[in-house]
């Protein structure tokens, strides 16, 4: 009895590994689609194509999992086939083993009948068919092309949301390939709402926890369907840069602070308690995004002492203002901040450049500018 515990939990586990693998599973290689890989082909040759014979592969083993038990136990002597098959054993086991055998055969069926006609009556096809009304004279395989040609363009995005799900974003398509199926939209008729945000908090400093936000596809092609991506919040600025389509949001949802917006917030605040700069002649525009008013001057106010042996002492900047403050953040913290804060790290001991000249600086040399026209001297009587 303990044996076959011990071989019920390790099958169920490997079943497991097989609907969900984990990412070390994916990082070897064993996965559905990496040990099939020589029937599949290439992704990058036919996408839609690949996607198919994968969904077929994927819904065939995966039925074959409750059988693959069954012969297990057969294999390990739990039970003896051969008494099943003549009616010996328990007839308990007989209904076991014809019970796992409907799930491979009703697939066989479904894939014996998507097969008809150039695999017309797959799910995938039939989800491209939609976008071929009102024309008779193309079919799903040229919408297939389509997509194909765009998915071959670097320009792609790819945001794997799990290691069974990833969402796909070509010039004009929208699409979330998942086990048995993907999802598709054409952008120039879709839509994206965003409806729900779930946080994970975490208790590491400087660290806001694992966000993600669910968006709804929806779009208004005749016969379309809708869908819904899930994706972690670090993903969203790379993924609102390249969809076309427009996103709105409920209400009352409301989206956590990244840790960039973070950095810019503390950053703002010491710059806040530094000296004002005063000018005396009139701020022009910023340099960078040309719509806010130029408000930062960098003065050297720190001591000639690096505070590291690596790091590179300040020097003295005589640009006039040319950066708001938005833009000058945004540069200290790319070119002086790399992956997460250091716990033990103060931003004063981190530098950057002059984004003009090049100068060295820090935190406590950046001031705000305020602007004082000056007086005309009174004429004299």
């Amino acid at each position: 009895m303990s044996n076959l515990f011990a071989f019920t939990t390790f099958y169920g586990l490997f079943a497991a590994c097989v609907f969900y693998p984990p990412k070390e599973f994916v990082s070897m290689g064993f996965t559905i689609s990496e040990l099939a890989s020589l029937w599949l082909g290439q992704e990058l040759d036919s996408f839609i194509q690949y996607h198919i014979k994968r969904s077929i592969v994927t819904l065939m083993v995966h039925s074959l999992l409750p059988f693959g038990y069954v012969v297990g136990l057969a294999m390990r002597g739990h039970i003896d086939a051969v008494q099943i098959l003549f009616g010996s054993e328990n007839p308990i086991w007989l209904t076991l083993c014809i019970c796992t055998l409907i799930g491979p055969m009703y697939t066989l069926y479904k894939i014996l009948t998507w097969s008809k006609n150039n695999w017309s009556k797959h799910p995938i096809a039939k989800n491209l068919s939609i976008y071929c009304a009102g024309d008779e004279n193309r079919t799903w395989t040229d919408i297939a092309s389509n997509i194909n040609r765009e998915f071959m363009s670097i320009s792609k995005l790819q945001i794997a949301t799990n290691t069974t799900t990833k969402v796909v974003v070509t010039d004009n398509w929208i699409m979330q390939v998942s086990p048995y199926k993907l999802d598709i939209a054409y952008q120039a008729n879709s839509s994206l709402v965003g409806y729900k945000v779930d946080i994970y908090q975490s208790t590491t400093t400087f660290n806001i926890g694992t966000v993600y936000a669910k968006y709804r596809v929806c779009t208004r092609q005749p016969g379309g369907r809708n869908f819904t991506i899930r994706l972690n919040f670090n993903d969203m600025e790379n993924f609102t840069g390249k969809i076309l389509m427009p996103i709105t949001t409920e209400p009352s949802l409301a989206f956590p602070k990244t840790m960039k917006e973070l950095w810019m917030d503390e950053i703002k605040q010491v710059i806040a308690d530094n000296p004002v700069y005063i000018s005396h002649e009139e701020l022009e525009k910023c340099a960078v995004c040309i719509n806010a008013t130029s408000n930062i001057k960098l003065i050297k106010r720190c001591p000639d002492i690096p505070i590291r042996d690596d790091m590179p002492l300040c020097k003295i900047c005589n640009c006039p203002p040319r950066s708001c403050i938005d833009c000058l953040v945004k540069w200290f913290i790319a070119k002086s901040v790399t992956g997460e804060v250091d716990q033990d790290e103060s931003f004063f001991q981190r530098k950057s450049s002059c984004p003009q000249c090049r100068s060295t600086f820090c935190l406590l040399d950046i001031s705000y500018v305020k602007y004082e026209p000056v007086e005309p001297s009174a004429s004299k009587s």
